[in-house]
């Protein structure tokens, strides 16, 4: 990775973009990298890494004209819709379900030039502590990967 973008805040990425430092792109590589780096620590039930390089080819293209978040990658609990995507609430019997609309706040992200990295684990239905996911591998604690990430929003 030739920058340390994985550490840079929102900010930062926004500032970055916006100057033509670098492209989302280049951005949502360098992301990748990294994570490819240090592990996912199965934190996607559901990743959308090729949707995302094509939403950031396509916001390069846009240059200034993106939105507000200008092909800035976002995760999203599995319990948001987002069309096309499927949405399990880590629930085995929504293992199925794809959403043809999205949910408002994908949407108003979207709009806002958001590129979608994936789906994120979190406890089933999130509806309890531990973060234990029975749909998908429960996400890891990044500090100590022996451990799960806990909460409702593991992921």
């Amino acid at each position: 990775m030739s920058r340390e973008t994985a550490a840079w805040s929102l900010h930062t990425a926004l500032q970055a973009i916006r100057e033509r430092k670098l492209n989302a792109s280049e951005f949502l590589h360098d992301l990748l990298a990294h994570e490819r780096q240090v592990g996912d620590f199965n934190a996607y039930i559901t990743p959308t890494r090729r949707q995302a390089q094509n939403h950031a080819a396509t916001a390069d293209k846009l240059a200034g004209h993106a939105g507000a978040l200008c092909g800035i990658p976002l995760v999203v609990k599995d319990n948001i819709d987002v069309a096309g995507v499927p949405t399990t609430a880590a629930t085995p019997s929504l293992r199925h379900h794809v959403p043809t609309v999205d949910a408002a706040v994908w949407r108003r992200l979207s709009h806002a030039g958001a590129v979608l990295l994936g789906k994120t684990s979190m406890h089933e239905l999130a509806y309890g502590i531990t973060g234990v996911c029975s749909a998908a591998p429960s996400a890891l604690n990044p500090v100590l990967p022996g451990y799960l990430a806990g909460g409702s929003s593991s992921g």
